[in-house]
């Protein structure tokens, strides 16, 4: 059993209740660990997702950047109530209106 069974289960399971198609690759040092394609990248003409599947892509950085700021909150780098401007001085003298 691989590694990442549990992975391609969860992934298929999304196509199977209804996503189109998802695709999901790990990587670490630059080495790609996993890859798998699952479903359609066009679901009317019945072409398989693959690695060249183009993704529209919408306000996605805001997971990754909050996700990433939570991290730093558990291992202590910062407080939630800290002003934005210690990290980032631009902020100081912005204002909203």
């Amino acid at each position: 059993m691989s590694r990442f069974d549990d992975l391609s289960k969860l992934l298929s399971g999304f196509v199977t209740s209804g996503l189109p198609g998802c695709a999901c690759a790990l990587a670490k040092d630059g080495e790609i660990l996993w890859e798998g394609y699952f479903g359609y990248a066009d679901l009317e003409r019945k072409i398989p997702m693959n690695e060249t599947s183009v993704f529209r892509l919408a306000s996605m950085t805001k997971v990754i950047i909050c996700t990433a700021a939570l991290i730093l909150y558990e291992r202590g780098q910062f407080l939630l109530s800290d002003p934005v401007y210690e990290y980032i001085p631009e902020y100081k003298e912005t204002y909203v209106y």
